[in-house]
Formats: C-alpha cells, sequence, structure tokens
C-alpha cells in the first residue's frame, strides 16, 4: 500500500492539476467574453492572485503576465514544458492549458494559464524520508497484531486437538481392553476343547459358542470402524426422511418386539425431512430405537414421537441413576440393568449417538423419568438447513428464468 501511494500519488495529483486548469480557462474564457481590456486584465490579475496561478495573455500582439507564486514565465509554453526557474536553478515541469477569447470592444485575447509541479515533487521528497518509518512501523503493528490473532485463534484449536487426541487414545485403550477380554475367553474355550477337558469334550456344542463369540468380535469391530468414520463421512449430506426411518426401524424390531410383549406407539407426522448424512442419521436413529427395545421391560412400552422439531424416544425400565448418566456416553460403558436384562451390546450404541449428534449439530437430552428413560433431539437445525438449502435453489430457478427472459 505504501508503494502503491509512492507511485500513483504523482500521478493522481498531476491529473488533479491538469483538470483544474482545464477549469481555470473555462471560467476565465467566460469572463473575458463579456468584458473590455481594463476589466479583464483587472479580471486576471485577481484571479491569478486568488489562485496561485501563473497567467499570461496577448492582447492583439501585446503580452501581459499575470504571476503568482514561484512561476515566472514570460513566453507561451507547450503543455507540460520543462524549464528552469528564474534564479532557483532547479529544472520544474511547468503544466499549461491555452484559451482564446474576443473582448467586448473586439480585441482578441490569447492566454495561457499554467501551475508548477513543484509541490509533486515536494511531495515525493517527504514520502521518501517517511516511507521507511511508516512502513517499519506498519510492519510492526501487522507483527504484533498477527500474532496476538494467531494466538487467539490457534488456543481453542490446540486445546479442540489435544482433546480429541485425548478422546481417541482413550477410545482405543477401551477398544483394546474389550477386545481383550472375548479374545481371551475364546482362546480358553478353544484350548479346553482342543484338551478335551471335562464338559468341553462336547465339542459340536463348543464350536456354535466359539462361532457366536467370533461373530460378537465381529460386530465390535465393525462398530469399531464405524464411529472411526464418523468425522469423515458426516459432511455428505442429502434428503433424509425421518418419518420413513423411524417406521422402517420399528419394522425391523418386530420379532424382538413380539417376543418381549412390548407395546409400541408411533406418533409421527405423515412427512418430515432433513438435510444431513444419511449414515449418520442411520447410526444415531437405529441405536436410539434398538436400545428402546433392547433395554425395554418384558411387557413394557415404547413411544416415539415427533412435535414439532422435537423427536422423543422413551421405554419403561429401570430409570438410571445419576452417576450411571453421567457415563452412559462412554465407549463401552453398559449400564448395570443390561446385566439384568441380559441385554446384548458392545457399549458402543451411545457413544455413536453422541458423536453423530455432535457431527450433526444437533443437541439432544437423555434423562430419566418415573418409570422409565426418555432420549429428546431437536432436529430444527437440520431441517431449516434444508429450508435454506430449497429456498436458495428456488431463487436460483427464478433468477434464471428472468435472465433468460
Amino acid at each position: 500500500m505504501h508503494l502503491a501511494f509512492y507511485v500513483l500519488f504523482p500521478v493522481f495529483y498531476t491529473q488533479q492539476i491538469r483538470t483544474g486548469l482545464d477549469r481555470d480557462v473555462a471560467v476565465i474564457g467566460e469572463m473575458l467574453r463579456t468584458s473590455d481590456r481594463e476589466t479583464g486584465e483587472e479580471f486576471l490579475r485577481t484571479y491569478a492572485k486568488r489562485n496561485q496561478l501563473g497567467v499570461l495573455a496577448e492582447f492583439d500582439g501585446e503580452t501581459v503576465s499575470f504571476q503568482e507564486g514561484t512561476i515566472a514565465v514570460l513566453d507561451f509554453l507547450d503543455s507540460g514544458e520543462e524549464l528552469s526557474v528564474q534564479g532557483s536553478g532547479e529544472v520544474e515541469t511547468i503544466l499549461t492549458a491555452h484559451g482564446e477569447e474576443e473582448l467586448t470592444d473586439g480585441t482578441a485575447v490569447r492566454f495561457q494559464v499554467m501551475e508548477s509541479t513543484a509541490p509533486v515533487k515536494e511531495a515525493g521528497r517527504i514520502t521518501r524520508l517517511v516511507l521507511p518509518v511508516t512502513v517499519l512501523l506498519s510492519l510492526a503493528i501487522s507483527f504484533a497484531f498477527s500474532w496476538l490473532y494467531s494466538r487467539k485463534v490457534t488456543r481453542p484449536v490446540l486445546a479442540m486437538m489435544e482433546e480429541t487426541r485425548e478422546m481417541k487414545v482413550n477410545f482405543l485403550r477401551s477398544a483394546s481392553h474389550d477386545l481383550k477380554t472375548p479374545l481371551a475367553a475364546q482362546r480358553i474355550l478353544l484350548e479346553n476343547m482342543l484338551l478335551g477337558v471335562g464338559k468341553y469334550q462336547d465339542r459340536d456344542k463348543y464350536l456354535e459358542e466359539a462361532i457366536k463369540q467370533v461373530d460378537q468380535l465381529t460386530d465390535m469391530v465393525k462398530e469399531i470402524l464405524d464411529t472411526s468414520r464418523m468425522s469423515e463421512i458426516y459432511q455428505e449430506t442429502s434428503r433424509v426422511s425421518i418419518t420413513g426411518k423411524l417406521h422402517s426401524m420399528v419394522k425391523d424390531q418386530e420379532m424382538r418386539i413380539q417376543r418381549k410383549g412390548l407395546e409400541v406407539e408411533l406418533k409421527l407426522p405423515e412427512r418430515y425431512n432433513v438435510t444431513m448424512n444419511e449414515t449418520l442419521a442411520d447410526c444415531i436413529l437405529g441405536n436410539l430405537i434398538d436400545n428402546a427395545v433392547k433395554y425395554c421391560d418384558d411387557g413394557g412400552r415404547v413411544e416415539i414421537s415427533l412435535e414439532g422439531d422435537d423427536l422423543r424416544i422413551y421405554n419403561s425400565c429401570v430409570p438410571l441413576q445419576e452417576e450411571e448418566l453421567e457415563q452412559i456416553f462412554e465407549a463401552f460403558y453398559r449400564p448395570e440393568y443390561s446385566r439384568h436384562t441380559h441385554a446384548e451390546g458392545n457399549g458402543l450404541g451411545l457413544y455413536m449417538v453422541r458423536e453423530g449428534l455432535r457431527l450433526s449439530e444437533i443437541p439432544y437430552t437423555f434423562q430419566a423419568e418415573e418409570d422409565g428413560m426418555c432420549f429428546r433431539m431437536n432436529l430444527k437445525t437440520v431441517r431449516n438447513s434444508y429450508r435454506f438449502h430449497i429456498r436458495k435453489l428456488a431463487f436460483i430457478s427464478e433468477y434464471s428464468k428472468e435472465t433468460s427472459v
């Protein structure tokens, strides 16, 4: 910016001088057109003094000078001519503008308006002296501001990175611990079968048990991999029907619902769409409905309702204690009542739900009620994003029609 100012200022200032001289010629010409010689000379003298200009006039071959400031030119010049100002020995550029008029008494007048570019050179000289100081000062201020701003910006980023790193370390630590236990159990089972110890001589029976444990480990590994991919896929959004997915997922649980004798009540609008990643939507809703059915008391009830933008999933069960609620969303954590109900699971369901809701920026609560647990989430943010997307597409379509017309 400083360099641009230094380079462009003389050009801009010179152009302003030329514009001013053209304006002066127009004013002088208009005045002389209605004056005689005496009045015209008096006007030129006053005008030159007031505007600090040099004015040279020729009345029927007689040259008269009206000059102020450093300008002392006695001959008519071409525009932009360089000359040495009297007594100074310095070369200056004199900008000129010319005009011709006829006085009221019939006298022909040729005149020249002049202004020196000395102020431009002086300004350039002063700029060269001040430029290093202002540049250094600007750099110092810029570096100071950048340093302070970078600290302000990077501090929360670094804190977030550290928090993410700790979460990954804790997740991997928990995953390795939870994988070791079933692997150790399976190894013991296979060794006993190999050695033919006691009841393990019935290999067919315990081979089925081993396959079952392998299937559980496979499911756990799949959930771990799905969890690790959540942060990579959440930006790919599409139109998702919440109503349709809830009906479909409840239908998938139909055999378990009948086996447990559950009463399931759905209070859903005919249509409710959001814009979010469909995989995350499947993960969130699938885990919540699976947990609601899995941990519901036999003969109990499950309620799923969507009023406005609030989705509520309730199941009757033994309510969680406060200390359990604080840990329920941690990876691989399973509440005490899950052992009483003999529900199978790896403890990753609600952890994946929390991460999916966090990535989708959906607020939620999970609270104990008098006779069960209730999960609530507000879908307003993802629904509004869809409405905004539709409005934007409508605007683009309408604009295209107008411009095509």
